[in-house]
């Protein structure tokens, strides 16, 4: 009270309400939680792999998919994803990359992550921290979201749910054409992931959480536009898919 008295002194009019709170809201001590588990990566993606892609009509096309080794973090494998023209026809010429939880141990996993595509000037490049390098490698945006990893079939896009999540970055045409230019180049992505827990993750998971998140609701509402559709391999999440283009057995609520 003693600092919002000072501010009164020295300030007309007197401190509007809403700032007041905002003031009160800033100082307060509010217990913050550790991830249990972090870890920072740069994964390297090598020429001759995706040459190899691009070399093959069958997969130098929009979905195919280059798959990094496994890396663990939190008790769990996770892997990265890279589409490196699209991860299907309606993101053509644009690199999607995606982060993966490796199936396993019947357990979902609460994690925040980034990811940035880069263009590396030399393998050397690789030994140097991500803080550390010069300025100038990322392409496109960075990507930071949160979510919780689970089995595709109790994934639920709309409640946070996912087997794999990320985004389209960069230009596919301007990244190949840089990699061209220079063949010390490398193609690189770097990982920021923080797991937050876990907990086994039981039939039925994404639909209780669709029915925790609608009792939050008003009283007599609906999503307008929400419906529930079989879980596919476009999208958010980019997993196999069955016949028809569907995983069987897998649904996902998606906001129309």
């Amino acid at each position: 009270f003693h600092c919002l008295h000072l501010c009164q002194l020295h300030r007309s009019p007197a401190l509007h309400l809403s700032e007041m709170l905002l003031f009160a809201l800033s100082h307060l001590s509010l217990p913050r939680r550790t991830p249990i588990a972090e870890l920072t990566k740069t994964i390297p993606f090598p020429r001759r792999t995706l040459a190899r892609l691009l070399a093959d009509e069958t997969t130098s096309t929009p979905g195919a998919r280059i798959d990094s080794p496994p890396f663990e973090a939190g008790g769990s494998s996770w892997q990265v994803q890279l589409y490196l023209l699209g991860a299907g026809e309606s993101y053509a010429d644009r690199v999607g990359v995606y982060i993966k939880r490796l199936a396993g141990g019947g357990k979902e996993v609460d994690a925040t992550f980034a990811m940035s595509l880069q263009v590396l000037p030399s393998p050397a490049a690789l030994e140097v921290a991500p803080a550390a390098r010069a300025p100038g490698c990322v392409r496109g945006s960075t990507f930071r979201c949160g979510m919780t990893f689970c089995e595709a079939k109790e994934a639920g896009e709309s409640v946070g749910r996912c087997d794999d999540w990320g985004a389209h970055l960069y230009s596919s045409s301007d990244l190949l054409r840089e990699l061209e230019q220079n063949e010390q180049r490398v193609l690189a992505v770097d990982v920021e992931l923080s797991v937050w827990g876990e907990r086994p993750c039981a039939s039925g998971s994404s639909f209780a959480a669709l029915a925790e998140q609608t009792q939050r609701l008003p009283a007599g509402s609906i999503r307008c536009g929400e419906v529930v559709v079989a879980l596919g391999g476009g999208g958010g999440g980019a997993g196999g898919s069955g016949a028809g283009g569907f995983s069987a057995g897998a649904y996902r609520c998606t906001p129309g």
